[in-house]
């Protein structure tokens, strides 16, 4: 009798067939991986821990262009000069060393300073102006949360993965249906004689 595999065409050899699997779990995880660290970003907040994508060199060497900074909710009575503060300035978030408390009429106030920077911050940074502490950076991730959420990597990391899998997974279908119906007929090397 000859090998099902050979008498059905288009029926990929068991070696494909893992090579397909393997591609498939590999296609998965990237998607799954590139959704986690997009949500990571997208939905920031959950739990009081909040992840920025770092922008400028200002806190090299500790945090790099294109990290993830991961800070967490703080209260700000309880920061002071030492820690790495995530702050607002106007409709976007710096997040700078504090340098010195300074009592102030108006309240308790930060100067801060980019750890690469030369010079402190212009203006001091209102007690009520601060919204989280830095706890640690993923290196280099923001770029490609960057990238992703960018119509080609939205392409690349989502559409491709989505079309390649629906595609694997068809043809796996179509094999084993293939497979089943070469099983239920006779063997046409038997001329229909019964054996």
């Amino acid at each position: 009798m000859v090998e099902l595999n050979e008498k059905v065409k288009g029926t990929p050899s068991r070696a494909k067939r893992v090579l397909l699997q393997a591609l498939m779990g590999l296609a998965v995880a990237l998607v799954g991986f590139v959704a986690v660290l997009m949500a990571a970003t997208t939905l920031s907040g959950f739990f009081g821990i909040n992840s920025l994508i770092v922008l400028s060199g200002s806190m090299e060497p500790t945090i790099h262009v294109g990290d993830i900074a991961m800070t967490r909710n703080v209260d700000p009575t309880t920061v002071g000069v030492g820690d790495v503060v995530t702050y607002r300035s106007g409709k976007i978030f710096v997040t700078h060393r504090i340098i010195r408390v300074v009592d102030t009429p108006q309240g308790r106030q930060f100067e801060v300073k980019g750890d690469n920077n030369p010079t402190p911050d212009s203006t001091l940074v209102a007690e009520e102006r601060v919204v989280a502490k830095f706890i640690f950076d993923v290196p280099k991730m923001g770029y490609l949360v960057n990238f992703a959420h960018s119509t080609n990597g939205l392409t690349l990391f989502v559409i491709i993965p989505a079309v390649i899998l629906g595609l694997m997974w068809y043809r796996e279908r179509q094999g084993k249906k293939a497979r089943a119906r070469l099983q239920e007929s006779p063997d046409p090397s038997s001329n229909g004689e019964a054996r």
